[in-house]
């Protein structure tokens, strides 16, 4: 006995088939907004959403750097050669993101976003080096210097932390 299937048919089950596994694998994986509602990533949506990402990525790296130069300011037992090369390798990080967060392109919707990341970058690179100058000529006008950058560089990161763009980052779960 044999089964007969018209060519047509199976191309019609094969078809439905693909697209009901597409379907299921397209929701399953879709973003979700606060209320769970799947959420639509237009390509603008999308830009915005990436460039979120991004910025909150630059947050996490910059509170790393501003918690690097504490222990260096604080670590006086430490010999000066490593806490110089720990200053060095944080002022080359500050550099590196700093470009990062120049050449990243923001959408007009996130410029104010992005005038602070620029500026976040700016003064963590201001602190690096004033941490790096007070290392190399530990004077007292250059430690007051290095702490006065330190404390204006977690400012201006608590600032960046504190807009909405930066604080939902785990909310919306996206590609």
């Amino acid at each position: 006995m044999e089964i007969e299937i018209r060519p047509g048919t199976f191309t019609m089950v094969l078809a439905v088939s693909a697209i009901f596994l597409l379907t299921l694998l397209g929701y399953q994986s879709s973003p979700r907004d606060e209320a769970g509602r799947p959420v639509l990533l237009l390509p603008d949506v999308r830009a915005v959403e990436l460039y979120r990402r991004s910025a909150v990525g630059w947050a996490n790296e910059w509170k790393s750097m501003s918690a690097d130069l504490e222990q260096i300011l604080s670590d006086a037992d430490v010999q000066l050669l490593t806490r110089s090369r720990q200053a060095q390798r944080v002022f080359d990080r500050a550099v590196a993101l700093a470009q990062e967060v120049d050449g990243t392109e923001a959408p007009s919707a996130l410029l104010g976003l992005h005038e602070q990341a620029a500026s976040n970058s700016n003064a963590q690179i201001e602190a690096s080096a004033a941490i790096a100058r007070w290392l190399s000529a530990p004077t007292d006008e250059n430690r007051a210097a290095a702490d006065a950058a330190l404390a204006n560089a977690n400012a201006a990161l608590a600032v960046l932390e504190a807009n909405d763009w930066i604080a939902p980052a785990s909310e919306v779960n996206t590609p």
